[in-house]
Order: structure tokens, then C-alpha cells, then sequence
């Protein structure tokens, strides 16, 4: 059943009213050591939590050659000695993340993709950590010190990053929380080594660099750390654009076609930035608007600072992008907002502890928590994604049948069948994998040929002419290939009398060509 998304908000907004009235009945003052073992404890959880889904996910072929595939490639051809940052692509890794080198130790101690499944929630979830220290320092009051990392682990953007693929995007908000953490400590300089370092991880991070730069510029005696950052978030923008991809690299940063921001004439380029704020009153601009808010029940909206000098920037390049995914959030393009968010939100919290102090209503702490918890707990469990779930987005109505998160998998029968019915299907497809010899070329579906990628050659669809094998899986295509291209492709092939067709299980398609004396018996 689906539901208007409107509806499912308003959902969990109401589940803030029966948490808020028992956090008014409690009253009680939360003792430093119990929230800061609630901090840990949850970060310890939710890591272990999100690394067993991972394996799962691995084990049910529910990963892809795109994007987790590139990492694993990249790093175990880097650890065999083949070269930094190139993947089974064959050419040079189209992003500029150098952090993700910090994974190449990892595999040269042992070669396996379980890092990646591993790495992504736990240095997640270690963002927790600092983030309550820093709320402590800030906020002096455990219980809203406390708030603000377990709304962050309990983002559904949280969950969505750390379940989809591998992105070395994943070590954003850790990376962003110590450099937050060390401005609560007046550390300037450890500071602007965190904030500075940030397009490392990403070149799409000289956003919430820039936009921490604003920030501090609108911070009495912070204006120099502000000009620095601007400065910087300018300065890795000519590197990477100008000096790392057409110099170093030699190769087109492709996705700098995401925003229409120049043109041959003037005339149009003026049309181009229109057409990209155009796209800021578009119909599901105000669903991704409180897609964001709610999960951190509207605080950020309290610290004008942090909302409009941390979190819009990092939205709004989203927002004008032309590419639909980013408009929308879709898997790994929030990674900027769930570690900028958390931080906003310890803002909001400060200013509204200002607010009640001043009117001399700091009884209602217990009440904003416990408000803030329901909240909380209704959007992690309406709207994080269960581990099945691949290129979902619910933003357009909320399908009862895909929702629930984790949460939802030791009460639903019909939803552990499914996952059964993906892991065998993976168990069948192994079988059929394991008959194709090493070396070969193989052309694959992005979520098919993720275990090849050691013994073969390995292309995505469409892939080159005259491959070796085609591998297809109708159980478990989840719309990354078009389907004209996927059916153009197989129709070609069934006419072809250079292969052989195969087929296994439900749904597990293969070509396999044919030497040129089994071709003349046919």
C-alpha cells in the first residue's frame, strides 16, 4: 500500500506527543556517565548492526559493480602493485578521493571487499562520539548533549549511505564532526586542518567547506578561520578542475555536466543558471525539505547560522543539479547533509537552551527531548531503508511494503522470505559464476558481476563486442541498465550464432561464445 508522504510525516510528528509528555513526567536529570554510555552504546550497535546487514546485502548480491565494485577494484589492484586510484574500468578513478588510500593497508594485509562492508558503519557510527562531546561542551546538559548524535545515528540518510554500495564519502561526517569538535575547544588550528582536508574524501566537499567558511565568517573573531576556508574551498577547486584531471590525470571530470553552468554566449549562460534555480521551486523540493528536518525534529531550524550557512549550501547544490538523483538524495548524495546536520542541530539546541533559560523555562528540557526522541524513532523506523531495498526513494508516497528499516525484519515473515528468496537466488548464481574460467571477458549487469571481478575481466552492460560471456539476472536487475539497452542486448545475442544460451534458476541468463568447431557443428 502507499501512502501520500505528507501523511507518513505527519505520522511520525504525532509520535513527538505521548515521548513528550513522559519526558515531562520524568523531570529527572540525566547523569553525564549514562548519557555518554547511551552515546557509546548506540554508535557500538548501530556499527555492528549495519556492518551484519552489509554482509548480508554482500552474500545476497545486493552490492554493485557500480559503485562498490569501482572502491574494491581500485584498492586491490592498488594493493597487487598495479597502480593508485585506477579501476576494472581500466582508466583512472573519475573522482578525486585520495582518502581512500587509507583502505589500501587494510588489503594488503588480506585482499577482500569484506573491508569496504566493514569500514562504512563503523567510522559512521564513530561520529557519534565526538559529536557528543562537542554538544557537552556546548549545550552543558547531558540530556541535549546526548540528542544530537543519536537523532544523527538515527537518520534515515544515515541508514542509506551506510547500506548502499561503498562510498569513501562515508568518512564525511566523522571527518566534519572532530573539525566541529575542536571549534567547541577554541582549536582553531586543529580546526582548519579538519575542515581544510575535506575534499580529500571528495571533491564535492569543497561545499560544506565553503560553507563552514561562511559560517565563521559570521563568528565574532572567527573571520580570518572564515576567510581561510573560503580561500581553501577555491583553491582545491582550481587543483582538481583545472590541474588534477585535465594535467595529472589526463581525462574529463564528466560530472561537472551535472550543472549547465557555462555556455558558449552569455545569453546562455544566464539561461543555464536560471534553469538551475528553477529547479528550487520544483513539486518535491518541500518533501526533500522536511526529508531532511525531520529526522532531527526541526532543531537545525532554531541557529539561523547553522541552517543557512551550513546546511542550505550543502542542499542546494543538490537541488540545482540536473541530475535527478542528486535533486532527490538518492543514495549516496546526502552524505554531506548527514554530517553537516548533526552539527546544525547542536546549534538549534543551544539557542533554544538560551531561550528557556532566559524565560526561565528550563523545566521543559525533559519535554523538548523526549519530543525530539519520538520524532526520532518514528522517522528512523517510517523511513530508513531495509537492506533489500536498492535505487528506492520514497519521497513521491510511501510504500507501506518497503518501509519499516531493520526494525521491521524479526516481525515480518513476508520480508525475511524475500530476503531468503535473494540469497538463494545469489547461491545459484555463484554455481553458474564458478563454471566460467579465469581470464575471461565478461560482460555483466552492475549487481552480477561483483565476484568475477577477481578472476576476470570484467565490463558493465553494455560492455565491448564479442565478450566471452554475457551474464544476466532477472531476479535481481534493479533498473541501474536501461531497459531498452538490457533488451536491445539480449535480443542481439539470442540472434547471434556466435553463443550459446544457458539458462539457470528463475531468472539467471548466459551467453557463452563459441569455438569456432563447436560453431561448425551447429
Amino acid at each position: 500500500m502507499t501512502v501520500n508522504y505528507y501523511i507518513a510525516v505527519t505520522a511520525a510528528v504525532a509520535a513527538a506527543v505521548p515521548f513528550a509528555a513522559a519526558g515531562w513526567a520524568l523531570r529527572r536529570p540525566l547523569p553525564e556517565k549514562t548519557a555518554r554510555g547511551i552515546v557509546f552504546a548506540a554508535a557500538a550497535v548501530f556499527a555492528l548492526a549495519y556492518w551484519g546487514a552489509g554482509v548480508v546485502k554482500y552474500r545476497a548480491d545486493l552490492f554493485g559493480l557500480w559503485d562498490f565494485g569501482i572502491y574494491d577494484s581500485m584498492l586491490h589492484i592498488a594493493a597487487q602493485g598495479g597502480g593508485l586510484l585506477r579501476d576494472f574500468r581500466g582508466g583512472a578513478f573519475d573522482h578525486f578521493s585520495p582518502a581512500a588510500l587509507v583502505l589500501l593497508p587494510f588489503y594488503q594485509l588480506w585482499d577482500s571487499p569484506h573491508w569496504l562492508i566493514a569500514f562504512q558503519p563503523v567510522v559512521m557510527a564513530a561520529a557519534a562520539i565526538p559529536l557528543y562531546f562537542a554538544g557537552l561542551r556546548l549545550l552543558r546538559n547531558p540530556v541535549y548533549a546526548m540528542l544530537a548524535p543519536l537523532l544523527y545515528l538515527f537518520n534515515p540518510y544515515f541508514a542509506r549511505l551506510a547500506l548502499f554500495d561503498f562510498h569513501i564519502e562515508c568518512l564525511f561526517p566523522l571527518w566534519f564532526a572532530l573539525g566541529f569538535l575542536a571549534w567547541t575547544q577554541h582549536r582553531m588550528r586543529r580546526f582548519l586542518f579538519w575542515m581544510l582536508t575535506l575534499p580529500l574524501i571528495k571533491e564535492d566537499f569543497v561545499i560544506p567547506l565553503g560553507a563552514a567558511g561562511l559560517w565563521m565568517l559570521s563568528l565574532r573573531g572567527r573571520r580570518r578561520a572564515g576567510v581561510l576556508c573560503l580561500a581553501g574551498a577555491l583553491l582545491w577547486t582550481l587543483f582538481i578542475l583545472k590541474i588534477h584531471f585535465p594535467l595529472l590525470v589526463k581525462a574529463d571530470y564528466w560530472h561537472y555536466g551535472r550543472y549547465e553552468l557555462f555556455a558558449p554566449t552569455l545569453s546562455g549562460t544566464l539561461a543555464n543558471f536560471g534553469a538551475m534555480l528553477a529547479r528550487l521551486v520544483q513539486p518535491h523540493v518541500p518533501a526533500v525539505l522536511l526529508s531532511v528536518l525531520l529526522p532531527f525534529a526541526f532543531l537545525p531550524l532554531l541557529s539561523w547560522r547553522g541552517l543557512i550557512l551550513l546546511v542550505l549550501p550543502t542542499l542546494g547544490i543538490q537541488l540545482v543539479s540536473a541530475f535527478d538523483q542528486q535533486q532527490l538524495l538518492f543514495s549516496h548524495y546526502a552524505s554531506a547533509l548527514v554530517g553537516v546536520l548533526p552539527a546544525a542541530t547542536i546549534l538549534g539546541l543551544r539557542q533554544l537552551r538560551i531561550l528557556l533559560w532566559k524565560q526561565k523555562l528550563t523545566r521543559y528540557i525533559g519535554a523538548v527531548a523526549g519530543a525530539a526522541l519520538g520524532i526520532m524513532l518514528a522517522s528512523h523506523i517510517l523511513f530508513a531503508d531495509l537492506p533489500q531495498n536498492r535505487y528506492y526513494i520514497h519521497l513521491a508516497g510511501y510504500d507501506t511494503a518497503r518501509g519499516g528499516s531493520l526494525l521491521a525484519i524479526p516481525f515480518s515473515a513476508e520480508r525475511r522470505e524475500e530476503l531468503r528468496g535473494k540469497l538463494q537466488n545469489a547461491a545459484e548464481l555463484k554455481k553458474v559464476t564458478g563454471r566460467i574460467p579465469d581470464g575471461a571477458t565478461v560482460v555483466a549487469q552492475n549487481e552480477t558481476g561483483l565476484k568475477l571481478l577477481r578472476r576476470c575481466q570484467v565490463f558493465n552492460v553494455p560492455g565491448p563486442e564479442k565478450a566471452d560471456f554475457y551474464l544476466f539476472d532477472r531476479e535481481n536487475h534493479h533498473g541501474y541498465e536501461s531497459p531498452e539497452e538490457l533488451n536491445s542486448l539480449l535480443m542481439r545475442l539470442l540472434r547471434d550464432p556466435d553463443y550459446r544460451f544457458e539458462r539457470y534458476g528463475k531468472g539467471i541468463l548466459l551467453f557463452r561464445k563459441l569455438t569456432p568447431s563447436v560453431r561448425t557443428k551447429r
